[in-house]
């Protein structure tokens, strides 16, 4: 073959690559919109069901998000087998469907508080394994730096989306019947199904035959012990051996314990203090939260090879900007531009998942990221009891608390020899990264060649 020709199909072939990573991208970046949107209305409104027309105060939003947490926890175990086992295309678009079919039960039984908090549960359970299985796509799609450029991309359209999201969602929460709110989420579901299911490509991951053999036989004789026996078999082979990912679980549950309170309960606990009940002022402080981090998807966006350099300013900013939390949360502008520092320098750290989740064997993905999410949520219902436990005694040792977490996980990211120093290499296209140390030893060598 001629090496002209040879080099016009090298080149017809990365620009096939850049058109589909870019389809991917879109794709992933407008459902993403519509199922935050969705997902956000229903969670507010079962939550303003409990706290507004019940009279269920903070503490029983408290103890509704706390459940959520520790049941997405035991089943993501459940996720992460059946994100591996199953087509992921597949598995995207039933999810959606039975999500809208689970929130379908609101119009006809959503003034019944008991029925909408166990779709509430149910939904998060199915709604976890769509997340996964899309995650799982998408960064097979992708490499490394491209995930890491896409989940920026993903952050900023999130929290615009968010942003409008949550004040439409208050606005219709407040004017419209229970009926029109679970109408519009079951709509905006089932379009994301169908979108998913017309455009995005299949996985091209396949398991081994053995493995899908085993499983077959698992599921034949339902041998509970069976299931119970390989799933720890393959939590000893490929997570409890590996440094990389034991110590990503480790910071990242330390980190859950503020992760879960401060966006979900701590602008309930805020409102709580100042003495008014209004969904208005909630809305405001979580939406300060979202426009910060688009703010710092910005900076993600055009730095987010220096890996850990952005993840230690991320921990350390955000620890300075809850030091004066006390001092101004009375008054609601100054609480909500806390959040809004917060959410800048929160979205710093989102390069330390990304790489991680990119860096996970494509065809074990679902199952590690399965058990990662299952350590580290169990951090969710333990950091909503302590949090509700302290915010007893007032915001000053609250606050003490939240400082504390993140002090301490930007020390560990600091001397951890793993994430320490991970930058990837921002203009090359394959999976390869290196530490911040072998790119300083690169330009000192290249000055001492000169």
């Amino acid at each position: 073959m001629p090496i002209a020709e040879r080099k016009h199909k090298v080149f017809l072939g990365e620009c096939g690559e850049m058109i589909r990573a870019k389809r991917i991208a879109i794709l992933s970046i407008g459902i993403g919109a519509l199922t935050v949107f969705a997902f956000r209305l229903f969670g507010l409104n079962i939550l303003w069901l409990v706290l507004g027309e019940n009279s269920g105060g903070f503490g029983s939003v408290a103890t509704i998000v706390g459940a959520s947490f520790l049941f997405q926890a035991v089943t993501s175990l459940i996720t992460g087998v059946l994100v591996d086992r199953f087509q992921k295309k597949k598995t995207i678009v039933v999810s959606l469907v039975v999500c809208a079919a689970l929130a379908s039960t609101g119009i006809v039984l959503g003034e019944f508080l008991v029925v909408a908090l166990l779709v509430y549960l149910s939904i998060d359970l199915v709604s976890d394994l769509y997340s996964d299985a899309f995650t799982a796509l998408v960064a097979e799609k992708l490499t490394k730096q491209d995930y890491v450029k896409l989940d920026a991309l993903e952050l900023i359209s999130s929290n615009i989306v968010a942003v409008a999201g949550r004040i439409a969602s208050a606005a219709l929460i407040a004017s419209a019947s229970q009926v029109v709110v679970f109408g519009v989420v079951v709509f905006v579901l089932l379009l994301s199904a169908m979108i998913c299911q017309l455009f995005l490509p299949e996985s091209n991951v396949r398991r081994k035959e053995c493995t899908r053999k085993k499983g077959r036989i698992g599921l034949s004789i339902k041998s509970i012990a069976a299931v119970i026996q390989s799933s720890w078999v393959f939590v000893r082979d490929n997570v409890i051996h590996d440094k990389k990912i034991v110590v990503f679980m480790g910071i990242l549950f330390f980190l859950n314990l503020d992760y879960a309170f401060i966006p979900t309960l701590l602008p309930f606990f805020i409102m709580s203090e100042a003495g008014t009940t209004s969904l208005v002022h909630v809305v405001i402080m979580s939406s300060g939260n979202d426009i910060g981090e688009f703010l710092g998807a910005s900076i993600v966006l055009k730095y987010g090879h220096w890996v850990s350099r952005l993840t230690k300013i991320g921990l350390a900013g955000s620890a300075l900007v809850f030091v004066l939390l006390p001092f101004v949360y009375q008054t609601p502008i100054a609480a909500t531009l806390i959040f809004i520092v917060y959410g800048f320098f929160d979205t710093l750290t989102q390069p330390f998942y990304s790489y991680f989740v990119a860096s996970v064997a494509a065809d074990k993905r679902g199952r590690i990221l399965g058990v990662v999410n299952f350590v580290v949520l169990l951090a969710s219902p333990l950091g909503i009891l302590l949090g509700t436990l302290i915010s007893r005694y007032g915001m000053v040792p609250l606050t003490i608390g939240i400082v504390g977490i993140f002090a301490a996980a930007t020390l560990a990211v600091s001397q951890s020899t793993i994430y320490g120093r991970v930058k990837l290499d921002p203009d090359e296209g394959e999976d390869e990264d290196e530490t911040e140390d072998e790119d300083e030893t690169e330009d000192e060598e290249e000055a001492d060649a000169e």
